[in-house]
């Protein structure tokens, strides 16, 4: 009897589940504030290593705004006749003075992690 898709996913994600909150976490130290471009264009470049070994290749759009870093744009060639797409964005809500300020930092407390 063939195991369950969704079995089969949980095994993977539980497996790999250290190495996603480590990117995870790597991501979150990086401030990316909306006006701090080179945090910006950092987690453009570590969000566009990720996904690289699943075979998208990167294209990073210049801003009509400079100052806010760039765009990141990640496609693959399609294997079937189904697409998919993620939007997301880049930046942070909190400028580095807040997250300082305020100790907003990568924290795990008990089975609950917090961040910026």
């Amino acid at each position: 009897m063939p195991i369950p898709h969704h079995t089969q996913l949980a095994a993977f994600f539980e497996q790999n589940l250290p190495a996603y909150l480590d990117l995870l976490r790597r991501m979150v130290a990086i401030n990316s504030f909306t006006a701090n471009a080179e945090g910006v264009k950092k987690l453009a470049r570590l969000t566009a290593e990720a996904f690289a070994p699943l075979g998208f290749e990167a294209e990073f759009v210049p801003s009509a705004r400079p100052d806010y870093g760039v765009h990141l744009a990640l496609a693959r060639p399609a294997q079937g006749t189904r697409q998919i797409a993620f939007i997301s964005h880049l930046d942070t809500v909190y400028p580095p003075e807040d997250e300082e300020q305020n100790d907003f930092h990568w924290r795990v407390e008990g089975d609950r992690i917090y961040g910026p």
